[in-house]
């Protein structure tokens, strides 16, 4: 299944089904939504964490993922995780550049 993931308020990831946005509980409940990435979630669902992300999606259209929850499933080099994203912000010599 494809997801979309957003950052919400208080390190917490929002997931939703890549084809929609964020429901306006969602944002409601979970402060305001930053895009963060989409991703892939596993095929083989045995697992506890995808069996309660996709009940959640079915019940709510979205489902909270908690900072090590998204870890485990994303992992750690998921653009997601970076303090940075290089192509937004490069650097030169340790300085911030503006891009033309």
């Amino acid at each position: 299944m494809d997801v979309a993931l957003y950052t919400a308020a208080g390190g917490t990831f929002v997931l939703v089904p890549a084809c929609m946005h964020p429901t306006q509980q969602a944002e409601r409940l979970h402060g305001p939504l930053t895009p963060c990435a989409r991703a892939r979630l596993p095929g083989p669902l045995d697992d506890t964490l995808c069996t309660r992300l996709l009940a959640e999606i079915d019940q709510n259209a979205f489902a909270l993922l908690q900072w090590p929850e998204a870890l485990a499933l994303l992992g750690r080099k998921h653009p997601c995780f970076r303090k940075r994203p290089r192509r937004l912000w490069p650097r030169v010599h340790g300085k911030r550049v503006s891009r033309v």
